[in-house]
């Protein structure tokens, strides 16, 4: 197993990083197989070619850094022919939304200052509301949008709407309480 700090350095052919390095998720870091090399597990990896991955973003929680003086570091345990390894991935911010007591949400912006974020979250939200907005009138399981509809289809997203709770999104779309109701009646 070697590792590569990007894509860029694996394709250049650099020198592989040693094995205890601090890897920077910014960075896209690689895992390099050789041919007789295996993975039992490909949790926060992303296959890239057969036998190469890219170690995924780590999502983060406030106990990952607990355990690491407050820098935010992931450790991702990896399974290479049954032997084992401990990657340490670090990342830039953590998600708002990974704190979960209120009480809590004061401590984490005095240690983590602007490296507390919540634009991940309000982005995915957005996008699902948007997703949404695009296929509201199509039913079918891979509803299409044809390239002289796509102007029109993002003038009518209404993004105060795409950025409602996913429940309440679920709700308008497909009217569950009434689905619900009728069918316990």
């Amino acid at each position: 197993m070697k590792i590569y700090p990007s894509l860029f350095a694996y394709l250049n052919g650099c020198e592989p990083l040693p094995l205890d390095t601090l890897l920077e998720a910014r960075d896209r870091p690689i895992i390099s197989l050789d041919s007789e090399e295996y993975l039992s597990e490909q949790l926060l990896l992303i296959p890239v070619i057969e036998g190469v991955y890219e170690i995924g973003f780590p999502y983060l929680k406030p106990a990952d850094i607990a355990h690491h003086n407050n820098h935010l570091e992931y450790v991702f345990n990896l399974s290479v022919n049954s032997q084992s390894w401990a990657l340490h991935v670090t990342d830039e911010v953590l998600d708002l939304d990974t704190i979960k007591e209120e009480s809590e949400l004061l401590e984490w912006e005095e240690k983590l200052g602007e490296r507390l974020d919540n634009t991940t979250t309000l982005l995915i939200r957005l996008l699902v509301g948007m997703s949404t907005t695009f296929f509201s009138e199509q039913m079918a399981r891979q509803p299409k949008v044809l390239v002289l509809q796509l102007q029109q289809k993002l003038d009518s997203i209404k993004v105060d709407e795409a950025n409602l709770p996913l429940v309440t999104s679920l709700e308008r779309r497909y009217q569950l309480r009434r689905k619900l109701e009728a069918i316990s009646s």
